[in-house]
């Protein structure tokens, strides 16, 4: 079944390559291929955590690459025209790493730092749309005040 895919995938990239050239597109295929690597490897890394009774301890990095492989997909498929707009994936990515982290393996350290960085990544997208309505002058003072509420109610356990 394997060697019909890839049978399959090399013709209609021969396809697509020959109609390219005879018919002089301007379309490199690179450009919206290559988000794919991204993509593949973190669904691989969930479907081995997933189907061999949690094979691998790498959610954190799955969770980042398929969130970033359509990040990319996105911005390409875009032109990259909201590219000023959409910084906060970058935490973002890797929050909802540390999220999937958390959710199935029970770490919870994991959950701190998911919820730090996705709080991080609010306040980044809301800065970029000028959203923010002067928040950050509030930030750190509510981050020491949860920061306090966690420490006490970590200190009764």
């Amino acid at each position: 079944m394997k060697s019909y895919l890839w049978g399959l995938v090399f013709i209609l990239v021969g396809i697509f390559l020959i109609i390219q050239r005879t018919f002089l597109f301007d379309i490199n295929l690179w450009n919206f291929v290559w988000p794919i690597f991204l993509i593949i490897p973190g669904i691989a890394i969930h479907y081995n955590y997933f189907s061999k009774n949690k094979g691998t301890k790498n959610l954190i990095l799955g969770g980042t690459l398929i969130v970033y492989g359509f990040y990319f997909l996105f911005s390409i498929f875009t032109s990259w025209k909201y590219v000023e707009y959409t910084n906060f994936i970058y935490p973002l990515g890797v929050g909802i790493g540390f999220l999937e982290d958390y959710a199935f393996e029970k770490h919870k350290n994991s959950f701190v730092i998911s919820v730090i960085l996705i709080a991080v990544s609010i306040f980044m997208f809301l800065k970029s749309l000028n959203l923010y309505y002067g928040i950050e002058q509030y930030v750190l003072p509510v981050a020491f005040i949860l920061l306090g509420i966690y420490i006490l109610i970590k200190g009764r356990r």
